[in-house]
This record gives C-alpha cells, structure tokens and sequence, in this order.
C-alpha cells in the first residue's frame, strides 16, 4: 500500500476512503504553519506528499511576510477546496461585553478549527463571526448582523507540490470531491468549524491569487509587515 504524508492542521479529510490507501499522517508545527508547508513545497511533486492549508498558510502568509520561503501560488498544484469557516472573534471568559460595542480589551481573532473546541469548553467567549454565522456556533452572530461591515471568510484546501501530473492531480481531486460527500466527513469537519465546500483546484488556485492581492492592499494600509 502506498502512504500519503500529510503536514497541516486538519487530519479529517485523509482519513477518509475514497483513495483507498493507507496514510501517514506528519504534523508540522511553527511560524504560524509555514515551516510545514514549506517542507510540502520541497518535496516531490509525485503525489505522495499533500498538504491541508489555510488562510494563514496560503494567503495571509504571502500578504505580510516579505521573505516567506515558498510561493503559495507557483510553488503548489491546487487539488481542491475542503471547506470554508469563519473568522471568529473571541475575548476571555470575564470580557464584560458580548458584543462589539462594549469595553475596551486585547481581542483576538481565531479560525473556527481553533475556536470551536475553546468557545464549547468555556474557555473563552465568541464575539462575533467574521463571514456568515457558523454551523458549528450558530449562536454566534456576524459582524454584519452586529452592524460592522466587513465580510470575509477563510478557506481550506489540499495542496501537493507544483508540478503533479494532471492525472494524478484529477485522481486526487476527485478523491476529495467524494470524501466531503460522505456524512461522517461531513460531521468532523462541521465539529473542526469547518463548513464543507468543494471548489475545484484550479478554480481554487485563482481564488488564493485574487485573495493575496486583496489582503496584500489590507496589509499595507495597516502598515502590517513581519520581518
């Protein structure tokens, strides 16, 4: 049996069926999940290394890092996207405030992966969800529906090495398309705080690219720049 390596925050679409295979799982921790996706980007484009990537990874990495090591356009082939899930805003549990109009404190601003688990156990509260409201914390309204106009939301998807042969890249493409079909999928994904939604690689890809630019924009005229 083959064996995928797989380096990223999300382990539930590999350990789906649909390719039918044995996998091993990598994770890779540290600066914000660039080093491991760093380490996909080195290595063979033969389809047995795959990736799951984030906002963070994929587009927010190449909007305010100057000197990432790796090209999250050219440097990836885009097998497809996993799902999406909101930006949550999250404060500790004795925030006075459960909305945005009260108080001042250090906020924070979580993907829903990290938040869901955190909000459910108490730990800390949800504020407001960044995009629309989540099926994981449907209780948790948006920053629209707060009366703060801004919309965005943050995508996952599969990434392999650039290069991959397109029967490859279809094969595994089409793997993820049937994985995010099946219901128990579905409920670990939803429990992660994350939406299923497949969009295809290329589809996906112009997306990232469109993205970057966008928070590029954002970046600079916040004077954002890590050195």
């Amino acid at each position: 049996m083959h064996r995928e390596r797989l380096c990223g925050d999300v382990d539930a679409f590999v350990r789906g069926k649909s390719l039918g295979q044995s996998i091993y799982i990598e994770n890779h921790t540290g600066a914000a999940g660039t080093l491991g996706t760093q380490m996909v980007a080195a290595a063979a484009n033969d389809g047995y290394t795959i990736t799951v990537g984030g906002m963070t990874t994929h587009v927010l990495a190449p909007a305010i890092y100057p000197k990432l090591a790796y090209d999250s356009i050219k440097d990836f082939t885009t097998i497809g996207r996993i799902g999406t899930s909101s930006i949550m805003l999250v404060a500790t549990r004795d925030f006075p405030a459960n909305d945005l109009l009260g108080g001042h404190i250090s906020l924070a601003t979580l993907d829903m992966a990290t938040a869901t688990p955190l909000v459910k156990d108490g730990s800390i509260k949800a504020l407001a969800a960044c995009g629309e409201r989540s099926p994981s914390l449907p209780d948790v309204l948006s920053y629209k529906a707060q009366g703060v106009p801004f919309d965005r939301s943050l995508s996952w998807a599969v990434y392999t090495p650039a290069g991959l042969a397109e029967p490859i890249a279809k094969k595994l493409s089409a793997a993820l398309k049937d994985a995010l079909g099946d219901a128990e999928m579905k409920e670990k994904l939803l429990g992660l705080g994350i939406t299923p939604q497949f969009v295809s690689g290329d589809e996906q890809r112009d997306i990232n690219a469109r993205d970057i630019a966008a928070w590029k924009q954002v970046a600079k005229d916040a004077g954002i720049e890590l050195k």
